[in-house]
């Protein structure tokens, strides 16, 4: 099944329903992610095609040369002209960074030589709703324990920041962990088993350091608590047709905790 078959499919994915998380009121009116994420999704995208699938950038997209100006009539001209999505070069250059990275480091090529299914779709349903999902790959560890992988480009893939990175909105990592383990559990008929699963995290800039993470309990614990709410929120708004913000009516704001421990110390 190709991505657009699988955009099609008419059920819930956690792209989508991270939204909630937020509010209803943005899952229901956000048609998109910002520039900025799109602009990560494509570069992520590229490296799992390199890493994972083999392939080639050439013949997929068209590189917009250094420099060059879409404000300008050379720019445009040439803009218009091409038949494939356009990608910079600056972005060409760092993909293959980290996915060279990638193939080099010991443990992530272990762990992607250990998991053959690419891009494995699961449609079920979770807690009354019909979901899907796309893992970059599904296989067994060597004790033959199903788990699966995902490639996770960042900034920095130390423990700290990839750890803030996996909780904070609007990436969420641990709940698409959640989302990943529950779905995969039932699609191979799991009991009293859960899969177990590692991000790949690869960093955007030279040199491109590579880390492999494993969710603890915590972060377990974490992703189960989103899933939960989104899922909980989705019923309620579905059964209401009301798709709320954060709140009706004029509620008190206190200052962050990090401002009331200052007045504290005064």
């Amino acid at each position: 099944m190709n991505r657009t078959e699988y955009d099609k499919i008419d059920a819930l994915n956690w792209s989508r329903g991270k939204l909630l998380l937020r509010s209803p009121y943005h899952f229901l009116n956000t048609a998109w992610e910002d520039d900025d994420e799109k602009d990560a999704l494509l570069v992520g995208k590229l490296v799992h095609a390199m890493v994972l699938e083999g392939k080639g950038i050439k013949g997929v997209y068209a590189i917009k040369p250094k420099g060059m100006s879409f404000a300008t009539n050379a720019g445009k001209k040439w803009r218009d002209a091409q038949k494939l999505p356009i990608l910079k070069e600056e972005d060409q250059t760092r993909i293959h960074g980290m996915a060279e990275a990638l193939a080099k480091d010991p443990d992530a090529e272990t762990m992607i030589r250990s998991f053959p299914l690419r891009e494995h779709v699961i449609v079920t349903t979770l807690h009354g709703v019909r979901v899907k999902m796309m893992l970059d790959a599904v296989g067994s560890d060597k004790d033959r324990r199903p788990g699966f992988l995902e490639i996770k480009t960042t900034k920095d893939a130390s423990e700290d920041f990839f750890a803030n990175r996996c909780c904070a909105d609007p990436f969420h990592y641990d709940g698409q962990a959640e989302w990943y383990s529950s779905g995969l559990s039932l699609n191979l008929d799991l009991t009293g088993e859960r899969p177990w699963s590692v991000w790949l995290a690869v960093e955007k800039m030279h040199p491109h350091a590579v880390a492999c993470w494993a969710p603890d309990g915590s972060m377990i614990d974490s992703g189960i608590e989103k899933v939960r709410d989104v899922l909980t929120s989705y019923k309620a708004c579905i059964k209401s047709e009301t798709w709320p913000a954060y709140h009706t009516g004029i509620k008190q704001i206190s200052a962050p905790r990090w401002r009331r421990n200052q007045l504290a110390s005064l």
